[in-house]
């Protein structure tokens, strides 16, 4: 491997409140192992599912809000104790946003609050995350590769995939918010270019199923790992989580991990 690429860990939807432990635990385990020189958090980072619903009791609100927060936190430790000497870096996903939106449109009393300013709410400053809104998109290899949340939704892993390449970014990249994994490539008159879906670590019965019953039946868990640096990269891979019992289990470089 050349030494000079970076390596990078790619973290997608944590969806803190209503996080899945063990796939918590499961990629601090790889991510130590890997002992990246940056790691990516893909957005979804709280479940703010609430802020589907408004205008709620706001006393409720603000309980679920610090409940996330503090869940938030101490995932986001969890990472920065696996990876002591790695850069972090962060970009918003729509669960995020919908706390501006929701939270804020619902209950206009509480503008300026820190519940309504993703950065301070997710302590970033303290974290040492640096925090990437405008464009909420992080860029690799000379800006050749993307890493951003996603915003295209398809039926199948891999067809949300092509979907940001073909119709969002026309570049090489990786994407969460589907919950799935999955990778494409498509080849163009420049040379070959290829997007990663990068799965989840949330609960795969969220609390709100019901709204759609289906998707957690399709829902891949599991972290990216990938090498760039300035003006190249190294296809990603994915590293899928599978059920074993109650418990989660990982193979990286022939290695078993199990959480």
């Amino acid at each position: 491997m050349d030494l000079s690429l970076e390596r990078v860990a790619i973290i997608p939807d944590i969806h803190a409140g209503d996080e899945d432990r063990r796939a918590i635990e499961l990629a601090c385990k790889v991510v130590e192992a890997f002992k990246p020189d940056r790691v990516l958090f893909l957005g979804d980072l709280l479940d703010s599912g609430w802020a589907s619903a408004f205008p709620q009791d706001k006393r409720v609100i603000r309980g679920v809000v610090k409940r996330e927060k503090d869940a938030w936190y101490k995932i986001a430790s969890m990472f920065k104790d696996a990876a002591p000497i790695a850069q972090f870096e962060a970009v918003p996903g729509n669960h995020d946003w919908r706390i501006i939106r929701g939270f804020a449109w619902a209950h206009p009393e509480f503008d300026g609050d820190d519940a309504v300013s993703l950065p301070k709410m997710l302590r970033c400053d303290e974290l040492g995350i640096t925090w990437q809104e405008r464009p909420a998109a992080i860029f690799l290899a000379g800006k050749n590769f993307v890493v951003t949340h996603g915003v295209v939704v398809r039926k199948h892993s891999g067809a949300s995939a092509m979907g940001e390449l073909a119709e969002k970014w026309w570049m090489s990249g990786c994407s969460g918010h589907t919950h799935r994994m999955g990778q494409i490539f498509r080849t163009v008159q420049r040379g070959i270019y290829n997007w990663t879906e990068c799965g989840h670590l949330m609960n795969r019965e969220p609390k709100y199923r019901g709204v759609n019953d289906v998707a957690p039946e399709n829902w891949q868990q599991g972290i990216v790992l990938m090498y760039a640096n300035r003006r190249e990269f190294r296809l990603p891979s994915m590293i899928p989580f599978w059920p074993k019992g109650r418990r989660l289990r990982t193979r990286w470089e022939d290695q078993e991990y199990e959480s």
